[in-house]
């Protein structure tokens, strides 16, 4: 004889819920039969840094095979330019800053940073032997790369601690600011100009204002309710 553990009406043995409150009946002498686990996957697991590692790999190997046509075709046709340099020396580029992250076990910011402005550097100075153009690598390329690398590398350096991001943003203008005033004053040099700043003064003062605002919204925490709740920001 057996009762309903929630209302404890009596039970009939070949019950399976309760007749009165429709609980479940429960045999605790009953066995209880279990699905085994599968001892293997249905599907073949590549962990997720593996499989970019692998991509990695597999589109090195689909860009090294037209380079490697390239610079025979190059080679092999009389009379023609070095136009192969050009495309090895892209592909090259390419590979450093999309693939060459992916081959890493660990992200590293700066030491990719580092990488791509030297092979940012060496790409522009392939243009730079070919056509022999009178100081235009250190006058000109070498100055603007190098200062969008300190740049940009502050930046992550200072992103090593987390920030709000309403001071992220002011800082962005900030870096744009100082660096359109950085470009225009090496621009400006090389090519004799004699207002040495211009158009960077209307971009300096723009990201100034954008600036001024972002921090009247940090400051301002009702302006910022509200701007959250008009804007979703």
């Amino acid at each position: 004889m057996s009762y309903c553990v929630n209302c404890g009406v009596e039970l009939d043995s070949s019950a399976k819920k309760c007749a009165l409150c429709a609980t479940p009946v429960i045999n605790s002498k009953a066995e209880i039969k279990e699905p085994c686990p599968v001892p293997y996957p249905d599907k073949y697991m590549i962990p997720p840094k593996v499989r970019r590692r692998y991509a990695s790999f597999l589109a090195t190997v689909i860009m090294l095979i037209p380079n490697i046509i390239c610079v025979l075709v190059n080679l092999l046709v009389p009379n023609s330019s070095k136009w192969s340099i050009f495309v090895v020396s892209t592909s090259a580029l390419l590979w450093m800053i999309v693939f060459l992250p992916m081959l890493m076990k660990k992200t590293r910011p700066l030491l990719m940073l580092t990488v791509d402005a030297v092979a940012l550097c060496l790409y522009v100075y392939v243009f730079y032997a070919v056509y022999k153009q009178q100081g235009w690598f250190m006058g000109l390329a070498f100055p603007l790369i190098s200062g969008l690398y300190v740049l940009v590398g502050g930046m992550l350096l200072w992103l090593r601690v987390k920030r709000d991001a309403i001071k992220v943003t002011i800082n962005v203008f900030f870096c744009i600011a100082v660096y359109s005033m950085y470009a225009d004053f090496f621009i400006s040099r090389f090519y004799g100009f004699k207002n040495i700043l211009g158009v960077s003064l209307i971009i300096a003062s723009s990201c100034i204002a954008l600036m001024l605002f972002f921090k009247f919204v940090e400051k301002n925490k009702r302006f910022r309710a509200w701007l959250t709740r008009k804007f979703f920001v």
